[in-house]
């Protein structure tokens, strides 16, 4: 499906999946590393946080990564960008 527009979902914090995994070990990176990435980010494990993707799939492995940071509220947009990308309706 081809996105009706561009841009990001609001109050998205830019942070990619693929920065919480060890290249050469494809294990989560350590703890303090992981931390670190977050805090850089503006994500705050203290705080209601949704992750989305194109689809779902790759923001699983950042709701994971956030729970075992232990945040407690973490929730995965399945439909994720391929719904809000296709969207005409703008949203604020």
């Amino acid at each position: 499906m081809k996105n009706k527009r561009t841009g990001a979902m609001p109050g998205a914090k830019p942070l990619e999946w693929s920065d919480l995994i060890e290249q050469d070990s494809h294990r989560f990176k350590p703890p303090a590393v992981l931390r670190k990435l977050f805090d850089a980010a503006g994500v705050r494990l203290d705080r209601p946080t949704v992750t989305h993707c194109r689809s779902g799939g790759r923001a699983s492995v950042m709701a994971y990564g956030l729970e075992l940071m232990g945040a407690k509220d973490v929730k995965n947009y399945y439909k994720s960008w391929s719904e809000g990308g296709t969207s005409t309706t703008r949203q604020s």
